[in-house]
């Protein structure tokens, strides 16, 4: 199974926030794409691609530990 969601549906957390639909990661890229931020956060077997606002994401940096959050409202599922 896979997962799809569009990355600006993403959410970023600090580390420490556990619990459904969330996952432990680290931040390999910030890129900023005017209004927005483009993050690569590594969870290990995978990457994924996370876009937010940059007046809200402006303190996170390569390196950052961080909690990504998949929303279920937001999260399609597909069958491999």
């Amino acid at each position: 199974v896979a997962v799809l969601i569009r990355p600006e549906d993403i959410i970023l957390l600090p580390p420490e926030r556990t619990g459904t639909n969330r996952f432990p990661g680290r931040v390999t890229l910030v890129r900023e794409l005017g209004a927005t931020v483009e993050f690569i956060v590594d969870l290990g077997a995978v990457s994924v691609t996370v876009m937010s606002m940059a007046d809200a994401s402006h303190q996170i940096q390569a390196g950052t530990v961080v909690t990504i959050e998949l929303p279920a409202e937001s999260s399609r599922l597909l069958a491999r």
